[in-house]
């Protein structure tokens, strides 16, 4: 099973996924948190000054996450699951 969970900033979507984690029926279980997709380098994704003028990732534009890791990152955790079994991997933002 694949289970996504979205929400703002402060949701709670990290505390839910880890309240999943201790309780799921069958492991393993992987948290994949959207933070960690996001382009960290000023070549990539789309980037805009701030009130100071400091370039900031915006973070709400699609094209500031590294859709193409995240896509392996969740086919590999996938690959790794029994095909019967109902183990889930959250993806969280």
């Amino acid at each position: 099973m694949l289970l996504t969970l979205t929400g703002g900033a402060g949701a709670g979507k990290t505390t839910l996924a880890a309240a999943l984690v201790e309780t799921a029926p069958h492991a393993p279980v992987r948290v994949l948190h959207g933070d960690y997709y996001h382009f960290s380098t000023s070549d990539r994704g789309v980037w805009a000054p701030d009130e100071a003028g400091t370039p900031r990732l915006d973070v709400g534009d699609p094209r500031s996450m590294d859709t193409e890791r995240l896509a392996r990152d969740v086919g590999a955790a996938l690959a790794t699951l029994p095909t019967s079994s109902s183990t889930a991997c959250l993806p969280t933002t």
